[in-house]
């Protein structure tokens, strides 16, 4: 009985590739959760509504069926999320020692139960029951309340993270909305401009007046009056992208690039109406990369960066590659908390971001640091 957990523990991280906290977790909840509500069952519940004293297979039988609509219940009365859980930031402060405290908990609980309850601690068993059962039923009571709080906490931050998300989103499409309305505006300028120099043109051809006729011509063909702002033809672009939240953003980080002094190149190819990610995380991830990309491009000797959404079969690709003032850096330190080459403590980002796509099998996330360029490349493959 004890290999269960490491068996378990086993599945969640190579078949599942869960990090090693959520495999843990997941490893121990439901055999301590079955344990538990079986022998509360057993030892507290049956006896007293079947007024039997001993326990016999007929009850233990019994116990073991009544688990599921317990843990149905449990889990109602609790409003249990695990989806929150896993998708939880496991180095918050709010969760991390609870977390913590639950596994070794739940550790403690599940090799003394399958210790004392053995054929080796039989004698003991039976001197102790009582205080055994009522250990069985404090436990449960502390488990429940630590489950709880971690799922009320983890249900909280996560609401936290996606109204500022979606705050963060709601701006970038105001900012979004607000240069449409600037290059249309642009527009309209352009063509009353042109519509004045052609008027203009048509009263020197009716004049007859070569020079004039040619000076107009090169007036109305002036490379400065005809040519849009970068970030119109940067518009242009993206075209293609038919995912409004992701446009807004990408658009939102190129203008805050160019103001920085930042040339940036994106190339979108292919029509993209959707990503196989939810959309607040495809937006998380976005946003991380282009965050850490400008403030890097900035530094770097030649300030660029570029962008590509690109589609191989329905599959999808996204490279973000951006100049920076070292030569390289060295890959395996930045994907862990705290550790950035930005300095102590701001190293929260990449490791958010690793965390992001560790809940997809289907999307995988490769870095390149070469000769002045730092390249990453997230391939989304149809789930």
């Amino acid at each position: 009985m004890l290999l269960e957990p490491l068996i378990m523990y086993y599945m969640c991280q190579k078949e599942y590739g869960l990090p090693k906290l959520d495999s843990f977790f997941y490893s121990l909840f439901p055999l301590c959760i079955t344990d538990m509500s079986s022998r509360f069952l057993l030892f507290w519940v049956i006896p007293s509504l079947l007024e039997m004293k001993q326990p016999s297979d007929f009850l233990l039988l019994l116990s073991y069926i009544c688990v599921y609509p317990i843990y149905l219940l449990i889990s109602e009365f609790l409003a249990l999320d695990f989806e929150s859980i896993r998708q939880m930031d496991k180095s918050h402060k709010s969760t991390h020692w609870v977390l913590k405290g639950l596994l070794g908990s739940m550790t403690v609980y599940y090799v003394l139960v399958y210790s004392f309850f053995s054929p080796h601690f039989g004698l003991f068993a039976m001197e102790h029951q009582v205080e055994l059962k009522i250990s069985v039923m404090l436990y449960f009571l502390v488990f429940l309340s630590l489950l709880s709080y971690l799922n009320r906490t983890c249900k909280n931050y996560l609401e936290l993270q996606s109204l500022k998300q979606n705050s963060k989103m709601l701006s970038d499409m105001e900012s979004y909305n607000l240069h449409i309305e600037q290059l249309y505006l642009q527009l309209e300028e352009f063509k009353q401009d042109a519509e004045r120099e052609l008027l203009d043109l048509k009263g020197r051809i009716e004049k007859g007046h070569l020079s004039e006729i040619k000076e107009g011509y090169q007036s109305l063909l002036d490379p400065k009056k005809a040519s849009l702002s970068t970030s119109s033809a940067e518009m242009s672009c993206l075209i293609n992208m038919q995912v409004s939240p992701v446009k807004s953003l990408v658009f939102a980080k190129l203008l805050e690039a160019n103001q920085l002094g930042v040339k940036t190149y994106i190339e979108v190819p292919e029509e993209i109406d959707h990503f196989h990610m939810e959309i607040l995380d495809i937006v998380l991830c976005l946003s991380i990369f282009l965050d850490n990309a400008i403030e890097a491009a900035v530094e770097a000797p030649c300030p660029e960066l570029c962008l590509a959404f690109l589609r191989d079969g329905m599959d999808q690709i996204v490279i973000v590659e951006n100049a920076m003032k070292e030569k390289e850096h060295y890959l395996s330190e930045l994907f862990k908390r705290d550790k950035s080459t930005k300095g102590q403590g701001r190293g929260l980002g990449l490791a958010k971001l690793s965390d992001t796509i560790s809940k997809y099998p289907n999307v995988s996330l490769t870095t390149k640091s070469d000769h002045y360029l730092f390249t990453q490349t997230l391939y989304i493959r149809r789930g």
